[in-house]
């Protein structure tokens, strides 16, 4: 009995995983070289609405074989005394378990790192927790996760935090230590599909409709909501339905608490036009919440038809706020993409975002990205509880609104390490940037007579030491530069470390 317990142990734990979640996590680093490898084809599927279902890819090409790296070290791992080890630290995920109706992967998720801030002040970021994903039969897969952390940010990042009493992207905080903070978040989804038509997800995650580095109609840029989303492929045409819960957060006696929590609804309509075109319509209706509770929506609400909602209401129904929008996606050649989005706001408020990407400059693996982002005053926001805002955060784009940015980026792989270098420049007139930067503007008796413009550039370098998580050894270095009524206020800090990651975090604003 002992010696099966031994064994089914080291089965559990050592075997060897190739098999990514069938939602791709959303990471843009990662997402890079699957997508190379996707656009070198002569083929099209569904990319613009995220996560990625890697069913939809790997038709095409081995997606688990470039997530992986495989066949990564193979031949010199197999030369050492305990290869298993090996390819434990630098292929495998860290826990695997397999058979016939159940598969489960288990991995770290870490961020030990240390920095300075030109102002002399020390930076850290701790964080622990464990990333779990897998797949119950042939038709259930499901992801699950939790981490904390405790951090020392830089200054411009730090007072964001203390004015919207959340971490972008992360949730709730708690002050740590006097400067720092103390935060912690968990996801996790069930995605059931009995077959390659017909999805159904749900969970507390997050959404990302676009194709750039940018969304300006729904990212993942704030922090996980509850959803639930069905998924219907009909040909061409795919019907995406999704239904959040929208939360913000207060504090209250010192603490930070829940409130004002509001229904939505995203439609999306997305039609393959040719081998080289995806193009989607979308739809997406924030229903009337209350301070201290929420109205139910009513039934047509629950439509999985496209544009229901805004026929039966219009745009500026009293009790439902809605959007409309276009994502756009062109291959002009093989590893050349340009994108687009336009957003209508009621009839004077509106938003865009044109865009280009090259996967491959001569024979370089470089990755080179452009992209325009401009969403005009107001947009996304409405009175009576109804604005797209999750957590006190924008659903769309770190600016909010009433701005214009370019957003341009370089990275490149050379084996191992990932060298990057990414570039923003923004004219904005948003509040909520002007009080991370002016703490002394007084919004009743002063008048925005120009916005404020920013400047960040990044550099970063890095060691991938495991791909299954995303572990990595690296370093990076921003300098960030905000003009504004004769005031200028310089930043520059670094980091070094080393973390996993499977998720995007921004701070780049």
């Amino acid at each position: 009995m002992q010696k099966n317990s031994i064994l089914v142990l080291m089965l559990f734990c050592f075997a060897a995983s190739y098999a990514q979640s069938e939602l791709l996590p959303l990471n843009n680093n990662k997402s890079i070289p699957i997508e190379r490898a996707f656009f070198s084809q002569n083929e099209n599927s569904f990319l613009s609405i995220k996560p990625i279902i890697k069913s939809d890819l790997s038709d095409f090409f081995r997606v688990d074989s470039v997530w992986y790296k495989l066949p990564r070290d193979q031949k010199l791992i197999s030369k050492f005394k305990h290869p298993v080890w090996w390819k434990k630290l630098r292929t495998d995920d860290l826990i695997h378990y397999a058979h016939p109706n159940l598969s489960i992967n288990i991995n770290p998720i870490i961020n030990f790192s240390i920095g300075k801030s030109g102002d002399t002040q020390s930076l850290m970021v701790n964080t622990r927790g464990f990333d779990l994903y897998g797949s119950l039969g042939k038709h259930i897969y499901f992801v699950s996760g939790f981490y904390e952390n405790q951090a020392f940010f830089p200054t411009y990042y730090s007072q964001f935090v203390k004015d919207n009493r959340v971490v972008p992207g992360q949730g709730r905080m708690r002050i740590y230590k006097d400067r720092g903070f103390d935060y912690s978040q968990s996801y996790g989804f069930v995605f059931y599909k009995p077959v390659k038509a017909f999805g159904l997800q749900i969970g507390h995650g997050k959404t990302y409709i676009g194709d750039g580095y940018r969304s300006v109609i729904m990212s993942d840029e704030s922090f996980n909501m509850p959803y639930f989303k069905l998924v219907t492929t009909l040909s061409k045409f795919r019907i995406t339905h999704q239904f959040n819960l929208y939360q913000n957060a207060r504090n209250e006696d010192g603490n930070t608490e829940i409130h004002n929590r509001r229904y939505g609804s995203t439609i999306s309509l997305s039609y393959i036009m040719s081998r080289f075109a995806e193009f989607s319509l979308i739809e997406s209706i924030v229903w009337k919440g209350k301070q201290e509770n929420h109205y139910m929506p009513s039934l047509v609400a629950y439509s999985p038809l496209p544009f229901t909602n805004t026929i039966a209401y219009g745009m500026d129904y009293p009790t439902a706020n809605a959007l409309i929008g276009v994502n756009l996606r062109f291959k002009i050649s093989k590893g050349v993409v340009a994108y687009g989005q336009w957003l209508a706001d009621g009839e004077k408020k509106q938003a865009y975002q044109v865009g280009l990407k090259l996967y491959n400059i001569g024979k370089l693996p470089l990755f080179a990205r452009i992209e325009l982002n401009h969403v005009d005053e107001a947009v996304y926001t409405s009175s009576d509880y109804q604005s797209y805002v999750n957590y006190n955060q924008f659903i769309a784009h770190p600016l909010g609104n009433d701005f214009d940015e370019i957003i341009g980026e370089l990275n490149t792989e050379l084996k191992d390490f990932t060298l990057q270098y990414r570039i923003q420049l923004a004219s904005s007139s948003s509040y909520e940037i002007l009080a991370i930067n002016y703490s002394n503007f007084d919004y009743s008796t002063e008048k925005l007579s120009e916005p404020a413009q920013i400047q960040n550039h990044e550099f970063s370098i890095s060691f991938l030491v495991n791909p299954a998580y995303n572990l990595r050894i690296y370093g990076t270095y921003r300098h960030r530069n905000v003009e504004f009524q004769n005031i200028n206020i310089k930043e520059s800090f670094y980091f070094l470390g080393i973390k996993s990651s499977m998720v995007n975090q921004y701070d780049f604003f």
